[in-house]
């Protein structure tokens, strides 16, 4: 049976400033860009300049595919809970420039990360991103970039209503 994660309060906030207190500024920004983005290619981290070798080597990260990802769902919750509006707007203004020099074409968790931080991104990647969220079955994932991309607003038009995504 699938059980949620408990939620992160005061406790769960004292122990994520403990588990990254021991790391450098930098691996702190790695392991927050990999909670708000979700798993990347090691180029992109090496092009934002932050590390992720020692992080992957203490178990904080591990191998997904050709991409670095946490270990963890609740250091993802912890780390993101601990990060501050504006660290997570400059930490997007990098990754932004690291993925555009890289070519790299952003993915549904990253668009929604764009969206999250209030960046405008084109209705139909957001329309796209989100029909092949809900085609792989993450229906969270799927109206999260819905109601962020606003795209309740195109809900008239053929290929969204068709869809039936927002």
């Amino acid at each position: 049976m699938a059980r949620a994660l408990p939620e992160i309060d005061t406790p769960m906030l004292t122990l994520g400033r403990e588990i990254t207190r021991s790391l450098s500024v930098q691996e702190q920004q790695s392991l927050l860009l990999l909670a708000l983005a979700g798993p990347q290619p090691p180029d992109v981290l090496e092009q934002c300049g932050l590390p992720y070798r020692r992080l992957l080597k203490i178990g904080e990260l591990m191998r997904q595919g050709p991409a670095m990802a946490l270990k963890s769902k609740l250091m993802q919750r912890s780390v993101r809970a601990l990060a501050t509006e504006q660290d997570i707007a400059q930490l997007h203004d990098l990754w932004v420039t690291a993925a555009v020099s890289l070519g790299k074409e952003p993915n549904a968790r990253e668009v929604l990360w764009s969206l999250e931080t209030g960046k405008q991104v084109p209705t139909k990647l957001v329309l796209d991103l989100a029909e092949q969220a809900a085609r792989e079955l993450n229906f969270g994932l799927a109206l999260r970039l819905c109601v962020l991309g606003k795209l309740a607003r195109h809900h008239g038009q053929e290929r969204c209503s068709k869809r039936g995504c927002c």
